[in-house]
């Protein structure tokens, strides 16, 4: 089990056809807190209501399969790439929401991080 120091945690949103990066430090690996893909709130990416915000779902698996346990990583920021569900009205622009952290460990295999 991880526990999140959130005074470290880096929060990024990402609009509609954007791409999620994120970097650590050499000797750090990315852990991913949240991800959430909808409209949650009027921000950059989402201008207008149009009764719709508040809508969104988690998912922290695809960015746990993309980016946890890794030193860098990227997701483009497209329906195709959340498949698995379509939280909001078809005709909206959604945008993801991720909360995570860099902590230092290493990759012992391609299934394992450590956590040192």
């Amino acid at each position: 089990m991880v526990y999140y120091n959130t005074e470290e945690l880096r929060e990024v949103s990402v609009c509609h056809s954007g791409y999620f990066r994120a970097k650590c430090a050499w000797d750090e690996l990315i852990v991913v807190a949240h991800a959430r893909y909808g409209r949650m709130r009027i921000n950059k990416c989402v201008l207008e209501n149009f009764g719709y915000v508040g809508c969104s779902v988690d998912v922290i698996d695809v960015l746990d399969r993309h980016c946890s346990g890794r030193r860098t990583c990227h997701v483009r920021v497209l329906d195709e790439t959340f498949t698995e569900t379509t939280p909001c009205h078809d005709d909206l622009n959604l945008y993801l929401h991720v909360d995570y952290q860099c902590v230092r460990g290493t990759l012992t295999s391609l299934e394992t991080c450590k956590v040192t």
